[in-house]
């Protein structure tokens, strides 16, 4: 009986433990490709980063949290979407502005680490939410 008790324990732990590998799976590959984008020898220009960095953020929204209206919001309404995400104005304001309109610039201005670091606190947050 004990045997039995222990066995049917190990396995709920180990399909929980899948479960919830799964269910994080978005974060970390978002996360890894952020880092990737980050650290490219050949760095794509600014505007470039940011569109790469926008649409990782959304597909981890639409895909990763289900949450499909993501996908219509653009410029300010999208900032403050990803501001209300983050629990601070850190997109509305700053350098994570470029998200909105600001990255079809002629020259975006973007602090690649500044917003690299936003959108993996970004990430994190969203994560813990699942």
């Amino acid at each position: 009986m004990v045997a039995a008790m222990v066995l049917a324990t190990i396995v709920w732990g180990v399909l929980a433990w899948r479960r919830r590998r799964r269910r994080h799976a978005p974060f970390r590959v978002a996360r890894a490709q952020l880092r990737k984008l980050v650290d490219q020898p050949t760095s794509p220009d600014d505007a470039a980063f940011a569109d790469t960095a926008n649409a990782l953020v959304k597909r981890v929204l639409i895909h990763g949290l289900h949450r499909p209206e993501a996908a219509a919001l653009t410029d300010t309404q999208w900032l403050a979407y990803l501001d209300e995400c983050m629990g601070r104005p850190c997109f509305s304001i700053g350098n994570g502005a470029v998200l909105g309109n600001a990255r079809f610039a002629a020259r975006p201005q973007v602090d690649r680490a500044e917003l690299a670091r936003d959108l993996d606190a970004l990430l994190v947050r969203l994560e813990r939410l699942t």
